[in-house]
């Protein structure tokens, strides 16, 4: 497999088996205004939205990735929309713009409850990411900003 690829992969399996950090942009559900950012406006804590997005997304193994950190592409084009990333009942959803990683990222627990949710800018950790257990219990909240975790709200 090429890097960028073997980077989104195990950043989802990571968030999937352990992480406990997560990032937010401006807003506190993922919300976001398209437009300047180039990322959908929506918030994929709510089910409808859910499932409206996974019908839409394409597999990440569907994707061309670039050595050396270059963009996903798709047909040779660097690649904007929805992606996702199955296994069993839990699964990875978010949003590139280019080929990067722009915009909201969500993974779900087995049971269906979030597990991690955040925002990634121009393929960075952005604002504030958060953590649930399985039974839906806040874990944790995480700001970011430019990569760097900044303080915990």
């Amino acid at each position: 497999m090429k890097y960028k690829k073997i980077t989104i992969l195990v950043s989802l399996l990571t968030f999937t088996a352990c992480e406990k950090e997560i990032i937010d942009n401006e807003p506190s559900t993922l919300a976001s205004n398209i437009g300047d950012g180039g990322f959908p406006a929506i918030d994929l804590l709510e089910k409808i939205n859910v499932t409206s997005v996974l019908a839409d997304a394409i597999s990440i193994n569907d994707l061309e990735w670039g050595d050396d950190n270059l963009p996903a592409t798709l047909k040779n084009l660097p690649y904007t929309g929805w992606i996702k990333h199955s296994s069993g009942p839990s699964f990875g959803v978010g949003y590139l713009v280019d080929g990067v990683e722009h915009g909201p990222f969500l993974i779900k627990h087995d049971n269906g409850e979030p597990r991690i949710s955040g925002f990634y800018s121009r393929g960075i950790r952005s604002g504030k990411w958060i953590t649930w257990n399985e039974d839906g219990t806040l874990n944790n909240e995480v700001i970011w900003a430019n990569g760097k975790r900044v303080e915990n709200p």
